[in-house]
This record gives C-alpha cells, structure tokens and sequence, in this order.
C-alpha cells in the first residue's frame, strides 16, 4: 500500500489483480460500505463516490464494471442490485441516469414517474431472438387499480412525436 505525502490518494497492490474483500462471518454477513465524505457547513454538497475501470491502451478495450448482487447457493433469493438516486426530505430526489459511452441511454426523473431512453437517434426496444423454440410475448401492463375499491386500472397510450412548422407528426404503426 502506498499513501502520497498529501494522504489523499492510495495505491494498492501491483500488476497481478488485487481483490478488496471480507471474511466469511460465523452467522449472517454484515455490510460493506463505501460511503463519500458529509459536506459541512451551510448549503454545501456531499462528496462524489465514483467507480472507474481502467482505461485501455491503443486498440485495447477500456475494463468493464460489474455490479452483481451475491448468489444464493440453494433455494434461497440471489440478492438484488438496487440503483437509486439521493432523497431529500426538502428539496428535489435525485435522477438515476444510465449512459452508454458519452450519450444518455436512460433518464429517470427525480420522482420516478418519467424515464426518458435514447438521444436524437432512432430507439428501439426489443428481445433478442429465442433460443429454442417460439418467441414469447413482451407485454406493457398499465397499473392495476386498488382491491375492492370500484376503480379503473391504468391506461396504456402510444402517442406518435408532435412535427414542428410545417412539419407532419408522426404515426403509430401496430404490425
């Protein structure tokens, strides 16, 4: 381990891969957190938290990141991976944005209730093809409505892009 001489950054290990992790606890595991520094004074914004992969070198490919949850080695539940943006108790949530290179791929509203996918290019949303037999169906449910309550469920609208000046809106084609 080497700490430079302001203490403020760390190199560890050397060209081998290095593995950061905890022993395995007598009864159920406990967590492991990484957490940026709290902000003081007034009005001030927390510290960033950033996981970057090494970049490749000429025409080598840049390493991947993975976020998995840990695996359930019998019946029970593989553990979840949960993205989700700051709260506040005042003021706006966070956004969970998802990007591909440089280029937004998804942007979720700080309420939740909005996701916007894709830039000024064309966007499309399918399945890959099956692997053994018929493909299987891809349904958009609207929201079910409240039990016993005699109310109507949610509905579901395509609505085709609005044209600009003299420009013709788009169309809906159902195939």
């Amino acid at each position: 381990v080497i700490i430079d001489a302001l203490g403020d950054t760390m190199a560890v290990g050397d060209a081998t891969a290095f593995t950061l992790t905890r022993p395995a606890n007598a009864g159920a595991g406990t967590g492991f957190l990484i957490t940026g520094q709290a902000a003081g004074g007034t009005d001030t914004a927390g510290g960033l938290v950033t996981m970057t992969a090494g970049a490749g070198i000429g025409a080598g490919a840049g390493g991947a990141v993975s976020v998995v949850g840990g695996a359930a080695p019998a019946a029970g539940a593989g553990g979840a991976v949960v993205i989700g943006s700051g709260a506040s108790t005042s003021g706006d949530h966070g956004t969970v944005t998802l990007k591909a290179g440089d280029q937004t791929a998804v942007l979720i509203d700080a309420l939740g209730d909005t996701m916007t996918v894709g830039d000024d290019t064309a966007f499309t949303l399918t399945r890959p093809a099956h692997t053994s037999g018929a493909g299987t169906g891809f349904l958009i449910t609207g929201q079910t409505a409240f039990a016993g309550t005699n109310t109507a469920g949610g509905l579901v609208t395509m609505t085709a892009g609005a044209g600009i000046g003299s420009g013709a809106g788009g169309a809906v084609s159902v195939v």
